[in-house]
């Protein structure tokens, strides 16, 4: 069903994110200095997280993936053509919820409470630091790509906030469709037709289309 709702956005690609990062950060000196990073960032994030966990899911004919602890990405293969269709969801009911919930209860507008519980789930002491090592272990193995400074946990940490605080203010404060080349697409997207729906509590949440294939 074509949602009329998520028509007509704006749309944001690499550069322009890019830019939009270090313009929201430009008053930090730490975020400064890392924001010509971004881009690698994202391609750390993709090339040596996001693809290989794709890869070994569907080597091993295994679905769910679940992405940062916030989205779970179903894959299934389609029995006439065996083309692979990829989609993703929240990993759960509450987390897309309550992002929104932060959202209206700002008056629709992105809080730094709403960022701090994003970035909570994000940064699950269970999964979160063990990423942090695992992209700095990548961009070490591979310094001749990657800057140095992405060897380092600290600075990692402070690039996944700098971005998915950025991805927040672009999707839900200026309605912007993302779309990150090593990633996929970020929005916040509007189902039509949910019955419990109000004006003061729009459906929507925080929606994540893979670029995988």
């Amino acid at each position: 069903m074509r949602n009329e709702m998520t028509d007509n956005k704006k749309t944001m690609k690499d550069k322009d994110f890019c830019t939009a990062v270090a313009e929201r950060f430009s008053g930090d000196a730490t975020a400064t200095k890392l924001a010509p990073l971004v881009a690698e960032f994202l391609e750390l994030l993709g090339t040596e997280h996001f693809t290989p966990m794709m890869e070994l899911s569907v080597k091993n004919g295994e679905s769910p993936v679940v992405f940062l602890n916030f989205w779970k990405i179903n894959w299934r293969k389609e029995k006439a053509t065996r083309e692979l269709i990829v989609n993703a969801t929240c990993s759960t009911k509450t987390a897309g919820r309550k992002l929104t919930e932060h959202f209206v209860s700002g008056g629709n507008k992105v809080t730094p409470a709403m960022c701090d519980y994003l970035y909570s789930v994000i940064g699950h002491p269970g999964s979160f630091p063990k990423l942090i090592q695992m992209l700095s272990k990548r961009a070490k193995q591979k310094s001749s790509f990657y800057d140095r400074n992405l060897i380092i946990g600290k600075n990692l940490t402070l690039l996944f906030r700098m971005v998915f605080d950025t991805l927040l203010h672009e999707t839900f404060d200026n309605g912007a469709v993302v779309h990150l080349s090593d990633l996929g697409t970020f929005e916040n997207s509007y189902k039509i037709g949910r019955k419990n729906a109000t004006n003061d509590r729009p459906p929507g949440y925080f929606q994540f289309t893979p670029n995988f294939p």
